[in-house]
């Protein structure tokens, strides 16, 4: 999934906010892979994350 915004937010503020969103929905959200990388010129931050919602893992 990607999560397209217009906003300017700090990656490590929205790193934040994905994680504590995710956490919200799934408790046992866990961090599988962070890494940074550039997308036409932008630095962008991937995340990978696994948890667990309604019984059904992601």
């Amino acid at each position: 999934m990607i999560i397209c915004e217009k906003l300017e937010i700090p990656i490590e503020s929205l790193k934040a906010i994905a994680i504590q969103n995710g956490r919200d929905a799934a408790p046992d959200l866990k961090v599988v892979t962070e890494e940074y990388r550039i997308v036409n010129g932008i630095k962008v931050l991937h995340l990978q994350m696994n948890g667990t919602l309604q019984g059904i893992k992601f």
